[in-house]
């Protein structure tokens, strides 16, 4: 992500992410559900004919997914986006979707404790990333509040909580597919918070709030809670 200090819709950007995601949904739900005399000879090999039970799991968590991610886009998104970010997550995240919906998708094995195990994070993560998100976007709109950092609600146990949830969904999601090289996935969203998103960000953030933003991390956890 590049941050900046510029607010802009951005409206261009964010329908490429929006498209990108309903391209891959309403492929994965075709594959999974359609009739496969509908289906073009080309992709008859890749329907998707596990459990159906899991399928539906699965594609429901996908489409709650998308749906948050609209909703983040559009509303709690208030910096500019650039087109190399957008088309950047428009590549990426449909893909690591595709590949759960498919491999999760192919799985015979009937639904179990694990995938209960699964279903929990996954709603866990979902809860930490969108309620941690949403107080921010409250306490943002109040006019005494503009230009402030905000460090309550979940943001008090560790600075980054929204991408915690990020890496417990998909931890979620993974698990549910019920193979275990998935949790590829959610590790390597977790370098790539630590490593490379994360010290971007709080970069910006000190320039943006200076003494403000030392405070903060003087007093609490810079990703895990």
């Amino acid at each position: 992500m590049i941050f900046r200090n510029e607010h802009d819709p951005s409206i261009g950007p964010k329908c490429l992410i929006t498209t990108s995601f309903v391209v891959v949904i309403l492929l994965c739900t075709w594959l999974m559900f359609g009739d496969v005399n509908g289906i073009v000879n080309w992709l008859k090999p890749y329907r998707i004919k596990g459990d159906l039970i899991r399928r539906i799991i699965l594609l429901c968590c996908s489409i709650i997914y998308f749906f948050r991610v609209v909703f983040m886009l559009f509303v709690f998104i208030k910096r500019k986006m650039v087109w190399v970010e957008a088309l950047t997550i428009s590549i990426i995240m449909p893909a690591i979707l595709l590949v759960l919906l498919y491999v999760g998708g192919n799985k015979s094995h009937p639904v179990n404790i694990i995938d209960v195990i699964g279903i929990l994070l996954y709603i866990g993560g979902s809860y930490i990333n969108t309620q941690s998100e949403y107080s921010r976007h409250i306490w943002k709109m109040r006019p005494e509040n503009q230009g402030r950092l905000y460090t309550g609600g979940m943001f008090m146990y560790s600075r980054h909580i929204n991408y915690f949830g990020d890496v417990v969904l998909f931890t979620g999601f993974a698990i549910i597919t019920q193979n275990m090289a998935m949790l590829f996935i959610p590790l390597f969203m977790a370098l790539n918070f630590a490593f490379i998103l994360i010290p971007s960000l709080e970069a910006h953030l000190e320039r943006k709030y200076g003494e403000e933003f030392k405070i903060y991390t003087s007093r609490s956890k810079r990703f895990l809670p």
